[in-house]
């Protein structure tokens, strides 16, 4: 009886210490505003493209003044590898509609719409993400996003999305590099470096504080982040 639960304790030892992993958000970097704000741009650049079957997710996270944990009023927008292909979202947490080229309502992780668009980002160039407040009214507040190829000057735009009446405008920002599926270990996430650059709000008149660097999650000890004042190059695993 005790060697039938040595053995047990072995391999499920030996099991669980080859389990896969989820390494979810790799870092936050949080920003805070000194005014309250109805436009937001931030430039993303791949140095390094980590290829097919890589899940990445490269996003500027925000907050709406009126967020709170019991009416969650936030968004973000960013790109995307999705297994073989690539895209540009942009999402609304219980926004009430959306507009755009393929926009719909999400579950999961809360509710709201999100907008999504296959977006062939290549290695090197720089891609400027725009969030706008287009109108406020007593029924809700129109945001639209847009992505900038800054090289080649060519806009696209990701959609439109109507926020809950009275969510406020944006205060504070997060950029985060995540990894949102399963690995057999840490060190087996293919190899990405990403670089955010020039956040700034209200169309240049507002600059952020950064506030705090947050790495987090179980592979935490796999990334490697450099900061040149507000800007911010994170490589996942460390090369």
């Amino acid at each position: 009886m005790k060697k039938k639960v040595l053995f047990a304790l072995i391999a499920g030892f030996i099991n669980s210490s080859h389990a896969a992993v989820v390494p979810g958000h790799l870092i936050d970097v949080v920003y805070s505003w000194p005014q309250q704000l109805w436009e937001t741009d931030v430039n993303m650049t791949v140095v390094a493209d980590p290829g097919p079957n890589s899940t990445y997710y490269w996003s500027h996270f925000f907050d709406f003044a009126n967020n709170s944990s019991s009416a969650l009023r936030y968004g973000y927008t960013g790109l995307q590898t999705i297994g073989n292909g690539k895209q540009v979202i942009f999402s609304i947490w219980n926004a009430l509609t959306a507009q755009g080229v393929k926009c719909a309502a999400f579950g999961g992780e809360g509710i709201g719409y999100n907008c999504k668009l296959s977006y062939n980002f290549s290695t090197g160039h720089t891609y400027r993400f725009r969030v706008w407040r287009l109108t406020s009214d007593n029924t809700g507040d129109w945001w639209g996003a847009w992505v900038l190829d800054v090289a080649n000057k060519v806009e696209t735009t990701i959609g439109f999305i109507k926020s809950p009446p009275n969510s406020g405008l944006i205060t504070t920002s997060y950029l985060f590099d995540e990894y949102f599926t399963s690995v057999p270990s840490c060190a087996s996430m293919a190899y990405a470096k990403i670089s955010f650059s020039n956040l700034t709000g209200n169309l240049g008149a507002s600059s952020p504080k950064l506030f705090s660097k947050r790495p987090e999650g179980p592979c935490v000890n796999y990334i490697f982040a450099t900061y040149n004042g507000n800007d911010v190059t994170v490589s996942s695993p460390k090369p």
